[in-house]
């Protein structure tokens, strides 16, 4: 099979060193790749976030698989991309992607199922954010929401490094769009332990864990940074931490996203409800004005109707009669949709009475 792999750091290095091993592949490349990935697989150059560009070209080239690994491009919805254009792809769909894009959102994820996670405050309001940092002192912990390539955190030592922190993310702009929102944790001392998942909806793999060298210094001084080092397994990942996680962690984070997924599945399918049958509406009363067109010409060119032949008259009523009782059914269920999201009723059609 042919397989393309997105990306161009040291995970997708590993990822393309694993795939070259099995009997499966027959061919593999690396969007965009770097010069290590180039030894083992063909490099393409599309950059990892030009999700057209990366489609129509796996589509040209009938690949059988695509792996998407870097945050980016799963955030902006490569996978959903990919299906979308009939090509199987490996990788979260951007719905549950944003678990991992934004911090807001994974932080209210688990203070709203209860999920052990640090105290929190989520702002977009710089004053404010400012507040609260002086109301909580230091140290205290200042996070981008949005992805920043592991640089988006900083660990603050006093109050006035967490408000420059801040200042420089809302006001300064130092990650763009993924700063405009901080959210500001409390500090939690101790060692770090990272284990990632494969989950399909259902299911849940846990994958070996590991351990990041965050800090830029010796000594665990200095700067946060996408890490420094790791190493795996951590000897802190205990079989017993390990059973915690799965029945306190992931198994509720997996229900979570299940019933918001679902939740958000609904809601699209009755939008597109609604728009099918605002469509409907509109034909109807497109309908209407031709054939209310039509039946005038036929009494106009008759001598007001008295000379109109019987038949044409007939049609022309009864084709009335069904565009009326089309448009009345077609806004008896818009309105019935619109209550169940709380919102007008009007379909832009409020004189169908006319009809």
């Amino acid at each position: 099979m042919k397989v393309l792999v997105v990306g161009g750091g040291g995970r997708e290095h590993a990822i393309c060193w694993a795939l070259k091993k099995s009997p499966k592949v027959t061919e593999l490349f690396c969007a965009p790749g770097n010069a290590g990935i180039s030894a083992i697989a063909t490099c393409v150059p599309i950059g990892a976030t030009d999700l057209d560009a990366m489609v129509q070209w796996a589509k040209e080239n009938a690949m059988d698989l695509v792996m998407v690994a870097p945050d980016d491009p799963l955030a902006l919805g490569m996978v959903d991309a990919m299906e979308a254009a009939g090509i199987k792809a490996f990788g979260p769909r951007k719905n549950a992607a944003i678990i991992e894009a934004s911090k807001a959102f994974s932080k209210e994820l688990m203070a709203k199922y209860h999920i052990p996670t640090a105290k929190y405050k989520t702002f977009t309001d710089e004053a404010e954010a400012l507040a609260y940092i002086d109301q909580e002192g230091a140290p205290i912990v200042v996070k981008a929401d949005g992805l920043a390539l592991g640089k988006g955190v900083t660990v603050a030592e006093t109050v006035e490094e967490a408000k420059q922190a801040v200042r420089d993310m809302m006001e300064g702009g130092k990650f763009g769009a993924s700063g405009l929102t901080v959210v500001i944790e409390e500090c939690m001392v101790g060692p770090e332990v990272t284990v990632l998942c494969f989950a399909d909806g259902e299911h849940i793999a846990p994958m070996p864990s590991s351990q990041d060298h965050k800090r830029a210094y010796d000594g665990n001084k200095g700067p946060n940074t996408g890490g420094m080092g790791a190493f795996t397994p951590s000897p802190n990942y205990t079989p017993e931490i390990a059973e915690r996680c799965m029945e306190e962690i992931f198994l509720p984070t997996l229900a979570a996203m299940r019933e918001r997924n679902a939740s958000i599945v609904a809601k699209e399918a009755e939008e597109t409800r609604i728009a099918a049958l605002a469509e409907r509406a509109r034909i109807a009363r497109d309908m209407h004005d031709v054939v209310a067109h039509t039946l005038s010409t036929i009494i106009v060119q008759s001598d007001g109707g008295r000379y109109a032949g019987a038949h044409d008259l007939a049609i022309a009523k009864h084709t009335m009669g069904t565009i009326r009782h089309e448009a009345e059914r077609a806004q008896h269920d818009m309105q019935r949709l619109f209550n169940v999201f709380g919102a007008s009723g009007s379909t832009g059609y409020a004189d169908i009475d006319s009809l």
